[in-house]
């Protein structure tokens, strides 16, 4: 049932997302002939140019906007409005309705990444393709010239930064599910989009309070060992590998803490004081 739930959900919200990464391709299409036609030394109009900085600044944003209107959107209709009544018909419980909206919002996160590496790589195309004989080779020649102090450490620190980001990505959406649950309580009933708000900003900012704290901490500890080592390129590198460490460590714990917290209030609300439109 997980899986027809999911597959549900995917068709569901798909509708929202695919216009904004069709958008965001078509915009950063567009940008990238701009940038090879002015590296190129075509003229390009500068209301053209004005237009589709207006543009790309919209499509990401609409695209931030979109992954944060779309989780409470979809959970609050799919639990507590009209398509409340038929999801509590169904023989499925409470832990597989909050995992399948999850898991979508993950690929629908994984999506927006994907679509926006594309749509970047675009205008990096367009400016390599843009660079004179002279200017290829000056950028192969830096490439072979950092490769040695690209050391096996560093590469698993990047890794390990790249899954502390994903995690976030999981805990992300259970946020706003818990604060779409909490707004939908009885008590606040009668003015849930406004609780639900205030929830996610009141959380947010304790979240991001706890963050910098410990991230001011890490950098300052990494200042102070710094200061006694002889600043080579492979000193910077390895205290850069270090602070990423720990910074990644920092945040797999918080973002895990968030997830087990969020979901527990969550099924917990859903199951127990569920409280429909």
């Amino acid at each position: 049932m997980l899986g027809k739930l999911i597959k549900y959900e995917f068709k569901a919200t798909s509708r929202y997302f695919v216009p904004i990464f069709i958008a965001m391709i078509l915009v950063f299409f567009i940008n990238s002939l701009l940038v090879y036609a002015n590296l190129n030394y075509v003229e390009v109009n500068e209301v053209v140019v004005g237009i589709m900085i207006a543009l790309t600044l919209g499509v990401i944003i609409a695209l931030s906007i979109i992954e944060i209107y779309v989780s409470a959107k979809r959970f609050a209709q799919g639990v507590f409005g009209d398509e409340g009544y038929l999801t509590n018909t169904l023989p499925v419980k409470t832990h597989e309705i909050i995992i399948s909206k999850t898991v979508v919002m993950f690929l629908f996160g994984i999506f927006s990444l994907i679509v926006m590496a594309v749509s970047i790589g675009m205008v990096c195309v367009a400016m390599y393709s843009s660079l004179p004989p002279e200017g290829i080779k000056s950028f192969w020649d830096g490439l072979e010239q950092a490769y040695p102090f690209i050391t096996s450490d560093l590469i698993l620190a990047i890794v390990f930064f790249m899954i502390s980001l994903i995690i976030g990505m999981i805990s992300s959406p259970l946020l706003i599910f818990l604060c779409v649950s909490i707004g939908h309580l009885k008590a606040f009933v009668s003015h849930k989009y406004l609780v639900g708000i205030l929830s996610y900003v009141i959380i947010t900012v304790i979240v991001s309070i706890f963050s910098s704290t410990r991230f001011d901490q890490i950098f300052a500890g990494m200042n102070s060992t710094a200061e006694y080592v002889n600043p080579t390129i492979e000193n910077n590198i390895q205290t850069m590998t270090t602070f990423l460490n720990k910074l990644s460590v920092e945040s797999i714990l918080q973002s895990v803490i968030l997830i087990v917290v969020c979901y527990a209030a969550t099924q917990f609300i859903v199951s127990r004081k569920l409280n429909l439109e």
